[in-house]
């Protein structure tokens, strides 16, 4: 009581309050400064670091099975089965002569056609076709291995592996030297203005057969086809036709027939 009446003191506490507000002023900025930085750092944070906004979906759409490319061509079987086919220019082929019907064509082929019309039967694997006149054979068409088949779509087939040869050993795919060698020169040679899409350059006439030679990529002209016709005048391999030396060749058995 002696302290608040004392004029010593009334002096003393009129300082202390205006010191007091001072500070509380002198306070103020800073408290406002320190929540400005703080919100200013916090909005910093957001901007720099964005959150990304959730998937709408989590499901994954199922990838397709892939689907194996059809090829545009499918080359020849290798594979051959049954005994060898021997062809006998004017004649025929082992026991398949001209004269015969498609029944017994199919018959001795041991199946039937892979494509078949009336005047026509055709083996893909085989590479023979046969051709027919009023019911009987009058032509048979003999290709090597990778000749296109005709009449087939896409994917186009190719003909399979001949298993046959014209005595001594001419077989589709043999060189043409060497065919002439054995065969001798043929009667006319018809070269063609265009190569076939298989490669076919020139026709060999002989009696009793026609032999076709194809260009390969690698420049080397091969035997490429056989087109045996009627003749009662061609040329006898081994003197089979005319039965001279019979026991000495694999045609016996037919000639027997």
């Amino acid at each position: 009581m002696i302290l608040a009446t004392s004029p010593h003191f009334s002096v003393f506490s009129s300082r202390l309050c205006r010191f007091a507000a001072q500070i509380t002023l002198l306070s103020l900025p800073l408290l406002g400064v320190s929540c400005t930085k703080k919100e200013q750092n916090t909005d910093s944070s957001q901007t720099t670091s964005p959150v990304s906004p959730p998937p709408a979906t989590q499901q994954t759409k199922p990838t397709p099975p892939k689907q194996a490319k059809t090829p545009k061509e499918i080359d020849g079987s290798f594979s051959v089965s049954g005994e060898q086919m021997i062809v006998m220019p004017g004649q025929g082929m082992s026991a398949i002569r001209f004269g015969a019907t498609p029944e017994t064509v199919r018959r001795h082929m041991g199946t039937d056609c892979d494509q078949k019309s009336e005047n026509h039967c055709l083996y893909i694997d085989k590479a023979v076709e046969f051709f027919f006149e009023e019911g009987t054979l009058n032509k048979i068409l003999i290709h090597r291995r990778n000749h296109r088949v005709p009449n087939t779509k896409a994917p186009i087939r190719k003909f399979g592996l001949f298993y046959g040869y014209i005595p001594p050993d001419i077989r589709p795919g043999l060189h043409r030297k060497v065919v002439l060698e054995e065969f001798g020169a043929p009667t006319r040679v018809e070269k063609l203005s265009q190569p076939t899409a298989d490669g076919t350059i020139e026709k060999h006439y002989y009696d009793g057969i026609i032999l076709s030679y194809d260009r390969l990529g690698n420049g080397n002209i091969v035997l490429s086809a056989l087109e045996v016709i009627p003749s009662k005048t061609a040329k006898d391999p081994y003197g089979v036709i005319t039965k001279k030396k019979i026991e000495d060749t694999p045609l016996k058995k037919y000639l027997e027939q």
